[in-house]
């Protein structure tokens, strides 16, 4: 049996979205000297951490929490992440010359979104043809993935998760499959003479599989 995708929720406010997404990546750019830039209430020039990625670029990340259920607790069916908000803190980047920035990072708690990404495509290829930094969006998806590969992220931010998973009983599993491997019909049913028994065999051998 194939092991299940579990679905880990963002955190519930920026503060500690923003502490997630420094925990992420302490873990996953071990060693690349990761820092929170300034404090709340400062100007920030678009920038929440900074550091290098795995490629040495120096990297600058904006966090950006944002609902995934309108006021109705349905799911939002495209990003708060809009155009013109990350214009704006594209915009607030430019202003950091010392090092000069080659990746900005959008951590976000929206989910995907084809708009966004066909506005970031756009934004890249101007930033290439004129030389300025990339921009790249983590959405929570992407988040759901590094939780699930790096389990010290998981220990980290998500144990109650884990303790409840920690309740799983393996003896009902088993039990379970016992009882449902023998109420096969082939076992419930008279074998006579005109029947070979070959479901009731086929039965026993997909029993002990």
């Amino acid at each position: 049996m194939g092991n299940l995708t579990l679905t880990f929720l963002p955190p519930q406010n920026w503060q500690d979205f923003e502490k997630f997404v420094r925990g992420v990546v302490d873990v996953i750019w071990k060693q690349e000297g990761w820092q929170n830039y300034g404090r709340p209430g400062q100007d920030q020039t678009g920038i929440d951490l900074y550091g290098y990625d795995e490629q040495g670029r120096f990297t600058t990340i904006q966090c950006k929490k944002k609902n995934i259920t309108n006021s109705k607790g349905k799911l939002l069916t495209k990003s708060l992440l809009t155009k013109q908000s990350i214009a704006g803190e594209i915009e607030s980047a430019e202003k950091v010359s010392e090092p000069k920035i080659e990746r900005l990072i959008f951590a976000t708690t929206s989910s995907r979104d084809i708009n966004v990404h066909n506005d970031i495509r756009i934004i890249n290829s101007k930033s290439i043809k004129y030389n300025q930094f990339t921009v790249v969006v983590w959405f929570w998806e992407d988040f759901q993935v590094l939780i699930e590969k790096h389990i010290e992220i998981m220990y980290w931010y998500y144990s109650d998760v884990l303790d409840k998973i920690h309740q799983y009983d393996k003896n009902i599993h088993i039990l379970t499959m016992l009882r449902q491997a023998f109420t096969r019909p082939a076992f419930s049913r008279q074998i006579r003479r005109e029947e070979s028994g070959g479901d009731f065999i086929q039965a026993i051998k997909n029993t002990m599989e």
